[in-house]
């Protein structure tokens, strides 16, 4: 009996360590998974927003908000806590990024679609929306060639 047990030991371990390597090897890669979905949303999102923003035709305005409400709906799946509490917010603008709440709203958004890698608020305003009117630094004049210094 013991001789048995002994024996059988080294295999019921190989089995279990099949087994344990297979659950967290399948958790690993449907969190990756989840975080691939979360990042094409988020991404679609932002380039539906664009879209939205520059149609120039209605059939082209129609397309770009059947985009957004697929990538919204796409967000409130996937998306963490956090992002679809702020795209919450942000719908409650009415989305008009004129007004200075909206883009605050929009910034937050994308501060927390950066969740996992996180970027200066102040920085991402700039980049996706660039600078206030009275942010904006003023353009100095090119020197012509050959002018004095």
């Amino acid at each position: 009996m013991t001789a048995v047990l002994l024996a059988s030991l080294p295999i019921i371990g190989v089995a279990v360590g099949a087994i344990l390597q297979y659950v967290f090897s399948r958790n690993a890669e449907d969190r990756k998974h989840l975080l691939v979905l979360r990042r094409e949303a988020y991404a679609d999102y932002l380039r539906a927003v664009v879209a939205v923003g520059f149609a120039k035709d209605p059939e082209s305005a129609l397309q770009a908000r059947a985009a957004l409400a697929q990538t919204k709906a796409r967000i409130a799946i996937h998306g963490t806590q956090s992002a679809v509490g702020a795209l919450a917010r942000f719908e409650e603008t009415d989305l008009d990024l004129k007004h200075p709440g909206a883009r605050a709203a929009f910034v937050t958004l994308a501060t927390c679609m950066r969740e996992s890698n996180p970027v200066s608020p102040t920085d991402l305003r700039l980049v996706l929306l660039g600078a206030e009117p009275a942010e904006a630094l003023p353009i100095k004049p090119l020197q012509q060639s050959g002018s004095p210094q």
